[in-house]
């Protein structure tokens, strides 16, 4: 590890909005350069989103790193198809070797977002679960998005707000409350009530 790969090298501000911070630039790809683990709870996901964020999470899977995400049922077919496709290929070698060739150049922005959905199930780097409401208390949709990260040095922080993850996402008014375990006092005095 070298200096400056550690999540508490950030200096990350307690609120961050995309009217003042480009959230792949700015957020995502520092935090992902320094993380070992993603865990993704997200009302919404299209694989759109990797068009952005494909950089992030090349940065994540050069570490050994892994993703785990949360996410409502709602997808689009072709997302859905992806993950199926990722599934079947962790048990059919000419396919994961198919999906491989074809996502090689992830860093630099993948133009098969599909295909490079499937390669990240078929390949562990990322674990998709689906939220479902019970039905005894909700009946609606799972809405909520939030994110934990885990550094390469141990370092933990979280953030909780609007963003869903997909391409339009990006366009929107968003912010992110960001928690950092090494800003213990910063963030115990954000949730404070006030008097």
């Amino acid at each position: 590890m070298n200096p400056g790969d550690e999540l508490s090298d950030l200096e990350l501000p307690p609120v961050v909005e995309t009217s003042e911070t480009d959230f792949i630039h700015d957020f995502y790809n520092p935090i992902f350069s320094r993380a070992i683990e993603y865990k993704r709870g997200v009302g919404y996901f299209t694989s759109g989103w990797l068009k952005n964020a494909a950089r992030d999470i090349a940065g994540l899977a050069s570490n050994g790193g892994r993703a785990k995400w949360i996410i409502s049922p709602i997808l689009e077919e072709d997302d859905w198809e992806a993950f199926q496709k990722g599934e079947e290929a962790k048990q059919n070698e000419v396919m994961y070797e198919s999906l491989e060739r074809s996502i090689e150049e992830l860093e630099q922005g993948p133009e098969d977002t599909l295909n490079t959905v499937a390669w990240m199930i078929a390949d562990g780097l990322l674990e998709i679960k689906f939220a479902i409401p019970d039905g005894r208390y909700l009946q609606g949709d799972f809405h909520d998005k939030w994110g934990i990260v885990i550094g390469i040095a141990g370092g933990k922080l979280a953030f909780h707000g609007s963003q869903n993850d997909s391409q339009k996402g990006f366009y929107n008014y968003e912010s992110y409350k960001v928690f950092c375990d090494w800003e213990c006092e910063r963030d115990e005095s954000s949730t404070r009530p006030s008097n």
